[in-house]
């Protein structure tokens, strides 16, 4: 019994001074790990400087080429993805060209559209320019028919004034010229200027328009204005000649020149003021020896003469 006792104990208990397997090959490891970094050791002590240079550049070479391995890589990768990139934005770039392609293709479609409107826009001017011109031309036509309208009213109903054949009543040395309204309307402000002039003959046979300064006995200028003359002849203007002598006249031995200006309102607002110019001169006859009033042949030269001779407008002339 005692002895069985101890051999349960050995066997249930295992030795202390044994290894396992697992310890022994640690300590195996160990040892000849031990071993190699002393024969490192030794080497490297035996090694000369030179040797150990070239250990050390062997072992920079050897990172050198794990770095320019670890680039060569990260390069590889990076143009692999910058591939990937290019042909991405080949693409974009191919789209974006199809895209401008397409835009520059509605453009055009645009910009002809736009010159169509641009030349139907022309064509619309064009014959809006046509048709101002025709309503030009038929406005202008209706202005000119409007004018002839006026001018032929205004032509066939003013008034017209003469100065008609004067009454000489030469034994009360009175001239009378009477004014004749042949129009179709009155006529507005009247104005006649009145020159006489009466001198000396000596010779009845010659002409005796020729008038010697020294031989004129009257010279005289008189003024008479009416602001309505109507129609026919109800007005006359009047030449007091104090110095004619009747029978001396009709002997041709006083001569007698009358002239007037007469200016008038044709009866018409705003119109030009018209003008009458009324001249007589006696004329002697030596085959009946008697004198008579004619008219002159040179009304605006007379009237010219008379006024240059009465001083018109100077008052020192003027009939009262």
């Amino acid at each position: 019994m005692d002895n069985q006792t101890p051999a349960k104990q050995n066997e249930e208990q295992p030795n202390a001074g044994a290894l396992s397997p697992d310890a022994v090959n640690q300590d195996d490891a160990e040892a000849t790990d031990t071993s190699d970094a002393q024969q490192l050791t030794v080497v490297e002590k035996q090694m000369t400087g030179f040797e150990k240079a070239t250990l050390r550049w062997a072992k920079t070479a050897v990172v050198l080429s794990g770095l320019a391995a670890v680039f060569v890589c990260g390069q590889w990768w990076e143009m692999r993805k910058s591939g990937a990139d290019t042909h991405n934005l080949a693409t974009a770039a191919g789209n974006q060209a199809d895209w401008t392609k397409d835009l520059a293709g509605h453009m055009k479609d645009q910009a002809d559209r736009t010159k169509d409107l641009s030349d139907r826009m022309k064509d619309q001017a064009d014959q809006t320019k046509v048709i101002a011109t025709q309503a030009k031309v038929s406005a202008d036509a209706a202005t000119s028919a409007a004018n002839t309208a006026k001018d032929t009213l205004h032509i066939s109903e003013r008034a017209y004034l003469v100065l008609g054949p004067p009454k000489n009543d030469f034994p009360h040395k009175v001239v009378e010229i009477p004014i004749i309204n042949s129009g179709h309307i009155p006529a507005g402000t009247t104005t006649v200027v009145l020159h006489w002039l009466i001198y000396k003959i000596d010779n009845p046979t010659t002409d005796s328009s020729i008038v010697m300064p020294d031989h004129i006995l009257e010279r005289k200028w008189s003024k008479v204005t009416y602001f309505f003359v109507p129609i026919g002849n109800e007005y006359n203007v009047e030449a007091n000649l104090h110095a004619v002598d009747a029978d001396q006249f009709n002997t041709g031995n006083i001569g007698v020149m009358v002239a007037a200006t007469m200016t008038y309102n044709d009866g018409f607002p705003n119109s030009t003021s018209q003008t009458w110019v009324f001249c007589e001169v006696d004329r002697y006859s030596s085959d009946s020896k008697t004198a008579s009033m004619r008219p002159c042949a040179d009304p605006d030269g007379m009237v010219k003469l008379l006024t240059s001779e009465d001083g018109y407008p100077d008052t020192q002339n003027q009939e009262k």
